[in-house]
């Protein structure tokens, strides 16, 4: 059984993977040692978060993300995933 979330939410965990994807490609050919290239770890487990995210839900036209304290409005009618800072990555 598949999870409903809002289109927003889903589209944003399409990004996201495919963000994570490219720079994981970037961060395997960067310089061994380099931040990027130490980052692999990191890239990895986010790709498989957002695998895990997706395998489990379905994106559904009527969805309300009340009570998902990840998902808040972004005034244009639609939902936004909010990222917490400790989650963000600087490289």
């Amino acid at each position: 059984m598949l999870i409903s979330c809002t289109p927003a939410e889903y589209r944003m965990a399409l990004e996201s993977l495919a963000s994570l994807r490219a720079t994981l490609e970037r961060a395997a050919s960067a310089p061994a040692g380099s931040k990027l290239h130490r980052g692999i770890p990191y890239f990895q487990r986010g790709i498989q978060r957002w695998e895990e995210f997706l395998a489990v839900h379905s994106p559904a036209e009527d969805s309300v993300p009340a009570s998902r304290p990840y998902v808040e409005s972004g005034g244009s009618g639609e939902y936004v995933l909010r990222v917490p800072a400790s989650s963000a990555v600087i490289l």
